[in-house]
């Protein structure tokens, strides 16, 4: 199996790099150290890479060419970021990879390919755009939510020892890659929210356990978070309407693994209630904290309601 992805690193990535370096060297008079580090690779391949430049297909050659002119002058300016190079170089291996010099020659090199009608660029390009649109409105969600989270006064107050983490599914999630979540978890400093990273896909474990377990009985929901517990929040989450249902692990088998325990919860919440409830409470046992897991269809309204409660639990403590 050779994917179009090992032609475009060896030809197309490789070719347009090496035409980037010799247009900083000889066009806009940058050394052969600076366009290295610049371009990320050593001093003797630039050096190589103006001794020999590398021959490019006809059919590329003006892409390659042209797009390498404008990534140097941007580079010289100082106008072009290197998130922005990326960003530029992507779109170019996208349409290289459809109908263009990288398809030509990965066909060239494995004829079968040619033979049998490959259109996996084509494919992934086109119904693959929804999965990938899916994804990126994902993230942007989630990013929404935790700056909402940050700016709360009232949310650190229902943060749990073990810290929170939020996290939303693709709409069609079966795994935890398919569950996006926030690297080392919301924690709390200098008494406010704060995510130190940026919110990625496959990083949780436990959250993502919750939600899929949560989404095979409800698939509107996509989303949830985790707070801590006690008597005075449960008493907020009802002055708000929350419905909740409370586990009891006495009931659940004493050998499952914890995440196997909020699971069979999340089961017998359902029959129980014939539905999802807004909140499962976990009063947890000896070493592991009581925490309310909220559920809802987007980060944000999980983020929201997290929110309301701990306006409502600030609100109550001042009467």
């Amino acid at each position: 199996m050779r994917p179009p992805c090992e032609t475009v690193a060896k030809r197309f990535i490789a070719n347009l790099r090496a035409e980037v370096a010799v247009e900083l060297v000889k066009n806009h008079g940058w050394t052969q150290e600076k366009a290295a580090r610049c371009i990320g690779v050593t001093q003797p391949s630039i050096s190589n890479y103006i001794k020999s430049r590398r021959s490019i297909s006809k059919r590329g050659e003006n892409d390659i060419r042209l797009s390498a002119m404008q990534l140097a002058e941007g580079f010289a300016s100082g106008q072009l970021t290197m998130a922005a190079a990326v960003e530029a170089m992507c779109r170019l291996c996208a349409r290289s990879r459809v109908g263009g010099e990288s398809c030509v020659l990965h066909k060239h090199y494995f004829g079968e390919l040619e033979r049998g009608d490959c259109q996996a660029c084509r494919s992934l390009f086109s119904s693959g755009g929804g999965l990938i649109r899916e994804r990126l409105e994902t993230l942007a969600e989630l990013k929404r939510a935790v700056s909402f989270l940050e700016q709360s006064e009232s949310f650190p107050e229902v943060m749990p020892e073990v810290n929170v983490n939020l996290v939303m599914a693709l709409s069609e999630a079966s795994t935890m890659a398919d569950v996006a979540g926030i690297p080392g978890r919301i924690v709390k400093v200098k008494g406010k929210a704060k995510a130190f990273m940026e919110p990625e896909f496959g990083v949780s474990t436990h959250m993502a356990k919750v939600l899929l377990a949560v989404m095979k009985h409800d698939t509107s929901i996509r989303a949830a978070i985790n707070m801590r517990f006690d008597r005075e929040i449960e008493e907020a989450m009802k002055e708000l309407g929350v419905s909740y249902y409370r586990i009891d692990r006495q009931t659940i088998p004493s050998e499952l693994p914890s995440d196997e325990k909020i699971v069979t919860g999340i089961k017998e919440a359902v029959e129980c209630l014939g539905a999802m409830p807004h909140a499962l409470v976990d009063p947890g046992e000896y070493g592991i904290e009581s925490v309310v897991y909220l559920c809802d269809s987007t980060a944000m309204r999980v983020a929201q309601r997290a929110h309301h409660i701990s306006q409502k639990l600030v609100e109550r403590s001042t009467r």
